[in-house]
């Protein structure tokens, strides 16, 4: 493959990168910043628009048949546990969480397969991998891209919560609201590392993309859809999203420490995985 002046430059100027100083991480920050932005800011502003509208739900809930819709078990368990939306924190959380809910399941599996297969898409891998540096290495400050675009959506979003409250003279529990967001951004980084440990399997985009959806989705159609019936509710056992639940963080103010470790540690296995995976493969460019 023949290289621009502008791509040898590239390559050229690699040569400086050292082992520690996160060239990498910094170049693709930078390539990537407005998903380190949109996506916490557009969270933040449905959380407002959520309190804002928290006076006129308010009455909403005397109507017992919206209240019995509300409590229902069907409705509760699709939204992934039992859950009061007659007070302001269980308001904004149901509508909140199920929005971010949703988000999230799309950006954990985009992003992380974007991470390798849009350089093998576009065949610009062996550019790619030109640094001077180990190819696990190359993956991991790319996967730090990731992590930290996630980090700042439940920033915003519990920022945006906090300050919005004051106006209407409401609290939060702010210890479990902190605590939620942990929840979340634990979610991001395991189920984004199960889609990189998947993506570095097939490397291709469609079939990355298809392998990556079926696991995430799979996995949370099953926390929901399970526990309807009693006979399959063991089912919830093999998905990521029975153990870690940000609602029941918020609303309890504690983190379960069992379950929130066996998530980190699925998501740590992923990504060791993935390093792996990419650091010993061969790779046609």
């Amino acid at each position: 493959m023949v290289l621009t002046q502008k791509e040898e430059s590239e390559i050229r100027s690699s040569h400086r990168v050292s082992l520690f100083n996160l060239t990498i991480y910094k170049k693709f920050l930078r390539k990537g910043w407005l998903m380190a932005v949109i996506p916490g800011v557009v969270m933040a502003l449905f959380g407002t628009l959520m309190i804002l509208i928290w006076p006129e739900f308010e009455e909403v809930m005397s109507d017992p048949a919206f209240l019995e819709l509300m409590t229902s078990e069907i409705y509760q368990l699709l939204l992934g546990g039992s859950f009061d939306m007659s007070t302001f924190q269980g308001f904004w959380s149901i509508e909140l969480y199920t929005i971010l809910e949703f988000l999230m399941l799309f950006l954990v599996v985009f992003i992380p397969v974007r991470l390798i297969s849009n350089e093998v898409d576009k065949n610009t891998l062996d550019i790619a991998l030109s640094y001077p540096i180990p190819r696990w290495q190359f993956l991991l400050q790319k996967y730090l891209v990731y992590l930290t675009q996630m980090f700042f959506i439940p920033v915003f979003l519990v920022l945006s919560a906090l300050l919005g409250a004051i106006p209407l003279n409401e609290t939060f529990n702010n210890t479990g609201l902190i605590l939620s967001g942990l929840g979340w951004f634990v979610l991001f980084f395991s189920l984004g590392a199960i889609s990189l440990l998947v993506t570095t399997l097939f490397l291709e985009s469609g079939r990355s993309l298809a392998a990556a959806g079926i696991m995430v989705f799979g996995m949370w159609i099953l926390d929901r859809l399970s526990g309807l019936v009693e006979s399959t509710k063991f089912l919830q056992n093999i998905s990521i999203f029975h153990y870690l639940v940000p609602r029941k963080i918020l609303e309890t103010g504690e983190i379960p420490l069992a379950e929130f470790g066996l998530v980190v540690l699925i998501g740590v296995m992923a990504l060791i995985g993935a390093l792996y995976i990419f650091n010993r493969r061969e790779l046609a460019y």
